[in-house]
């Protein structure tokens, strides 16, 4: 009987490792995304979270430091590439502005 559990031990262990590694998965990489900081240049994240957009890619992590973590902090919370644009464009002064300031 203990011949018959050696040799029935190293059995089912090959035999389920098979079974498990024979099983196809379909499971996608995982994807993170670390920026960096830089001030103002900062800012040319929002480009690349454009073309990650664009290209259809799903963030699995963000890390960043500086501008970088305040860049990846928004799109982590959901916000879109063009919606922290439309947020640094009124941050930053570069919108329209309809009033009319007049200088002596």
């Amino acid at each position: 009987m203990i011949e018959m559990k050696y040799f029935l031990i190293p059995f089912l262990c090959t035999f389920f490792s098979l079974s498990v590694s024979g099983q196809e998965t379909n499971v996608r990489p995982k994807i993170g995304l670390t920026l960096s900081g830089g001030g103002a240049k900062g800012l040319a994240h929002i480009g690349i979270l454009k073309a990650i957009d664009s290209a259809g890619l799903k963030i699995d992590y963000i890390t960043g430091t500086s501008m970088g973590a305040i860049i990846g902090s928004l799109y982590a919370a959901g916000y879109s590439a063009n919606d922290i644009e439309k947020l640094q464009e009124k941050l930053t002064g570069m919108y329209y502005c309809q009033i009319k300031y007049h200088f002596p």
